[in-house]
């Protein structure tokens, strides 16, 4: 096994992104030092309350791409900025960009990165009046949720999708279980209107 860095100090960082603006946002977030970057096909959502015909033909989910890259914290404030400036991320619709603190951030040293481990608190704390939900779901059930988001003002709501694992792999004969395939609904949001969402 690899020795693993660990570090306190950085954040993963998440980009909700139209399928246009990827490869500039990913190119200016990579050029101000955010390294290992991840990108994920995800969809969004559209409200649909049309007649017969649109819940019979319901138009095509909106493509969409989630970015995800370790940040040390004292770029998040600028790795951020440049991100929403590139994307048009202060336009409404136009996609959404926020940050989970990491405790621990274990890496090996062939991770593409310039995190180094620190054991002092960072100085950049960043506030918002956002938060961020992220809804796991069976396959089948994130339209429904989606939709439930978005008639409770969650502006777009994005649906990406995942495996899970636990018992299902501890069970070698049967495997009576759900399957492991699952989407996630992701939604940002006003705090004051997250519990309602």
């Amino acid at each position: 096994m690899s020795e693993l860095t660990i570090s306190n100090s950085v954040s993963l960082l998440t980009l909700i992104l139209p399928k246009e603006s990827v490869e500039l946002v990913s190119k200016a977030i990579s050029n101000k030092g955010a390294k290992g970057i991840v990108q994920i096909s995800a969809r969004g959502s559209v409200l649909n309350e049309g007649g017969f015909l649109q819940k019979m033909f319901p138009p095509p989910a909106p493509e969409q791409q989630l970015l995800q890259a370790l940040v040390p914290n004292s770029k998040i404030e600028e790795i951020s900025d440049i991100a929403i400036e590139v994307g048009n991320l202060d336009k409404v619709g136009s996609g959404a960009v926020f940050t989970i603190s990491c405790n621990d951030a274990h890496f090996s040293k062939g991770f593409p990165t310039n995190i180094v481990s620190s054991d002092k608190e960072s100085d950049t704390v960043m506030s918002g009046n956002l938060e961020a939900i992220c809804c796991i779901c069976e396959i089948g059930v994130a339209d429904d949720i989606a939709k439930a988001a978005l008639q409770n003002g969650a502006p777009g709501p994005t649906v990406t999708f995942g495996e899970g694992g636990g018992i299902r792999d501890k069970i070698p004969i049967l495997r009576i279980t759900k399957g492991p395939e699952k989407e996630f609904v992701w939604c940002v949001v006003e705090k004051t209107d997250s519990d309602a969402i």
